[in-house]
């Protein structure tokens, strides 16, 4: 199969891998400790508003206040959405992120105050020390449709291109929508039935009825409605037309997808599969090799170049290098090849890692116009594939080209790997020649106090011989003029950029 979803269970983790064209596209893993909150409903207390940042900071129960933005504290709709992002809900209408508050005539103190109690759904995990943030705009996905219980009209997906079966749809979902809701048809309805919509719209409403009494009987803040797990939003989410099969490693987990398969999207269970074989099911498709790539800074090109990633607290930088690659004669050829294989990894990358926020490129220079065109309109073309919501400005006047990319939960480096507890994040540690000059300052300091017998130095054993090559010979002239023995003991537990200094008295 070139096309197919794959996932690995356990009771502690799920791994659910996209593979396209036979290369895995997209990875999204999910542990029972911290499930996403994407999706979920809340009946949350407003803590604080700030017509400053016109936005508000909301109690939902989780371990630091949401935010809740102007233009998502409109409860309706004006128009439906017209697209949707990957986990399924609507994102058209969002501000542009670092766009908030541009949000003309829209003020956070016309539409909530402090201590009352709102109805929010989460459309962006907490990520780093960011809350999570939220909407008013409730939207309820299905496997066909989403609905829009506060919305008012019909949209379909700008996957489906057909005109003729975007307007088949507009009109069925027309014909089943709710009073006073509004419908969002997804990919998956290409080619569907109206009984089939209309059954999917059905589960939704009574859904949505449910969300509606839980919020009469609780306190906020409060959970109303728990997205589902990453299992099942994949079956729910993924299988369409594209994909020829979902593959599953786990009798435990197969069963839990089939349970769900057989209530929500009965007739796609020959979809489903069980993988029983020796090998893991992410080795033998390549997913692992894939993988270990996204987590590593640099990716090397067909062509022997190479492409380094580098995130940092504003922007994601991705720099584009010559590498190996020196062409045969035209430099200017050599540099249009890389640069567009590196168009092409680019995208890819990009949607693997699941890059959010502000990202810049840096090509390699091209002196033709033409070639910064074909390469800017392959990069273009190569990003149309990704489903997350992007904006590309074009190149800039110093020739990077500056992307936005929808940030709705945590990058595959972030769910993947933890802060390094050597450096702490910051990428480097100090030399031991910087820590050796910074330990003499504490030695001179300390070596002539009242009463002091001997003095000794605790220190990482490359810090201690460090000290010993190039403070050796004013170590002994410190020990002869204040008559004080300086004693250096290596300790291995000690980190690198950590020393104590302390006296022995007489």
């Amino acid at each position: 199969m070139k096309n197919v979803i794959l996932a690995t269970y356990t009771a502690e983790v799920t791994r659910v891998a996209a593979v396209e064209d036979g290369r895995t596209v997209e990875i999204l893993v999910e542990r029972s400790d911290n499930r996403t909150v994407v999706g979920n409903i809340y009946k949350g207390r407003v803590v604080r508003v700030l017509p400053g940042i016109n936005s508000a900071f909301v109690d939902v129960g989780l371990s630091r206040t949401a935010f809740l933005h102007a233009l998502e504290a409109v409860p309706a709709r004006a128009e439906p959405e017209e697209t949707l992002h990957e986990e399924g809900s609507a994102d058209e209408g969002e501000p542009a992120e670092g766009h908030e508050t541009e949000a003309a005539g829209v003020r956070i103190e016309d539409h909530v105050r402090e201590n009352q109690e709102i109805l929010v759904q989460v459309r962006k995990e907490p990520i780093g020390t960011k809350g999570a943030r939220l909407t008013r705009q409730v939207s309820l996905p299905g496997r066909l449709a989403v609905l829009l219980p506060l919305g008012s009209k019909v949209g379909v997906s700008k996957t489906i291109e057909d005109p003729v079966e975007r307007e088949r749809l507009r009109d069925m979902g027309d014909r089943v929508r709710p009073p006073g809701m509004g419908l969002i048809l997804r990919t998956a309805a290409e080619g569907r039935g109206e009984a089939e919509l209309a059954a999917d719209v059905h589960f939704l409403l009574s859904l949505w009825e449910q969300v509606r009494q839980a919020v009469d009987h609780l306190d906020a803040p409060s959970l109303i409605h728990e997205d589902l797990g990453l299992l099942q939003r994949a079956a729910r989410d993924f299988i369409t037309q594209k994909y020829e099969g979902f593959v599953i490693d786990s009798p435990a987990g197969y069963k839990q997808v089939l349970d769900f398969v057989g209530r929500f999207m009965h007739g796609q269970e020959h979809l489903f599969h069980l993988h029983t074989g020796d090998q893991s099911l992410f080795q033998k498709f390549g997913v692992e090799v894939e993988l270990a790539k996204a987590l590593d800074r640099r990716v090397w090109l067909p062509s022997g170049g190479s492409i380094v990633i580098e995130r940092t607290e504003a922007l994601t930088a991705i720099d584009v290098n010559t590498g190996r690659f020196v062409g045969r004669s035209d430099m200017e050829e050599t540099i249009l090849q890389i640069n567009l294989e590196a168009a092409a990894e680019i995208a890819h990358q990009v949607r693997l890692r699941n890059v959010g926020g502000i990202i810049v490129i840096d090509f390699i220079d091209m002196l033709s116009a033409a070639h910064r065109d074909r390469v800017f309109s392959s990069l273009v073309a190569a990003l149309e594939r990704d489903k997350a919501k992007i904006r590309i400005a074009g190149l800039s006047d110093l020739g990077l080209v500056e992307m936005t990319r929808k940030r709705t939960r945590e990058s595959l480096l972030a769910a993947l790997t933890e802060t390094c507890y050597c450096c702490h994040g910051k990428g480097y540690l100090r030399s031991p020649e910087t820590i050796c000059h910074r330990l003499m300052e504490s030695v001179r300091d300390k070596i002539s106090a009242p009463s002091l017998r001997r003095l000794h130095v605790h220190a990482n054993p490359r810090v201690v011989d460090t000290l010993l090559q190039i403070y050796g010979g004013l170590m002994e002239e410190l020990e002869r003029r204040t008559g004080r023995e300086v004693v250096l003991t290596a300790r291995t537990e000690l980190h690198m950029e950590r020393f104590e200094v302390f006296g022995e008295t007489a």
